[in-house]
């Protein structure tokens, strides 16, 4: 009399679990920066928003946005009512932020032991180590330059990547959607030819590798992305 048999054999089962492995390795690297795409795509909206809310903010409350900024920073202690600073309008429109200031091994250290920094593919006009740092309560920073001042909109509010690269250059600025952690670097588009200031249409989907560092400028009440990639990102619905 034959037995019905039940279950598999160890080969089968082996073979079985070798192919999930194959086809483990082959897709959840593509989630994961899926994913990490998506959650920088995300807090990068968030932050923006955050900043024109800000700039709003100083206009009903202290009669002066990013337009009206006319003193160097001072740091954590400069007041709107007093001085009208970048400083100053953060620090009264924001809530739950760390004052940071210039980056150094002391107070903004990697771990790796150096100065919190990020690598740049579009020629930026501003680097950390010479920023302004203020870290919000989400993990983002925003950096911008010390003695950032008169962000004025050109005539009709129109984006003039020239204008702001070249003679308002105080008035841009980074955001860093995740902080100290990495990569640290810029986000691009996906074809090269297409980085850059301003509006050319560009894709970027990451798939070589999504950076956390949107460069911003600042004018009026307004905060927007100062690059091809970061206008993309934002106009996109992912």
């Amino acid at each position: 009399m034959m037995m019905n048999r039940n279950g598999f054999t160890l080969a089968e089962v082996l073979i079985t679990l070798g192919i999930i492995g194959v086809v483990a390795a082959m897709t959840i690297p593509t989630l994961i920066t899926n994913t990490k795409s998506q959650q920088f795509r995300s807090q990068f909206k968030k932050t923006l928003s955050t900043l024109n809310q800000a700039g709003l903010m100083a206009k009903a409350q202290y009669d002066f946005d990013y337009s009206g900024l006319n003193a160097d920073c001072g740091g954590a202690s400069d007041d709107p009512t007093v001085t009208r600073s970048m400083c100053a309008l953060l620090n009264g429109t924001l809530s739950g932020y760390a004052y940071i200031g210039q980056p150094t091994t002391e107070n903004f250290k990697l771990p790796n032991g150096s100065v919190y920094s990020y690598e740049t593919e579009i020629g930026a006009v501003l680097f950390a180590p010479n920023a302004i740092i203020y870290s919000l309560s989400d993990g983002s920073i925003v950096g911008f330059y010390p003695m950032i001042k008169e962000c004025t909109p050109p005539p009709g509010n129109v984006f003039d990547a020239d204008m702001w690269v070249n003679e308002k250059n105080l008035c841009v600025g980074f955001i860093d959607v995740n902080g100290l952690v990495g990569p640290n670097k810029d986000v691009v588009c996906d074809d090269p030819s297409e980085n850059g200031w301003g509006n050319k249409p560009c894709k970027v989907t990451g798939k070589n590798g999504m950076g956390d560092v949107f460069h911003i400028v600042f004018h009026g009440a307004t905060v927007e992305p100062a690059t091809n990639a970061g206008r993309a990102v934002l106009n996109s619905t992912k």
